[in-house]
């Protein structure tokens, strides 16, 4: 990713799906509730999943919207699967990233 040198938030999406229409805001308000912790990212996804399997294929994305935590360490990007709101996605940062208190 373009903040390979930093960890980060990834949503991967597509602008045609409802559910990712839908969850743009919440990706919004995280994001200012990180205060810029963490890097976020967004990949348009739309050719991916329905048609171009490498990219979908490298990232193992079956369904949009998709979440990954980038660790900059390690290079690993870890599957978010928790809800599709704020609060479950600060407790998921808290235990992975040690980002509390936001």
């Amino acid at each position: 990713p373009a903040f390979k040198s930093r960890d980060g938030f990834i949503l991967y999406y597509s602008p045609t799906c409802p559910h990712c229409v839908r969850f743009r805001p919440t990706i919004l308000e995280l994001a200012k509730r990180l205060k810029g912790s963490l890097a976020i990212g967004a990949v348009n996804c739309n050719d991916a999943v329905h048609g171009n399997s490498l990219l979908s294929d490298f990232f193992n994305i079956s369904k949009l919207p998709t979440m990954k935590f980038y660790n900059s360490v390690s290079g690993e990007y870890i599957d978010y699967t928790g809800g599709r709101n704020i609060e479950d996605m600060l407790t998921f940062l808290c235990k992975i990233k040690n980002l509390c208190n936001l």
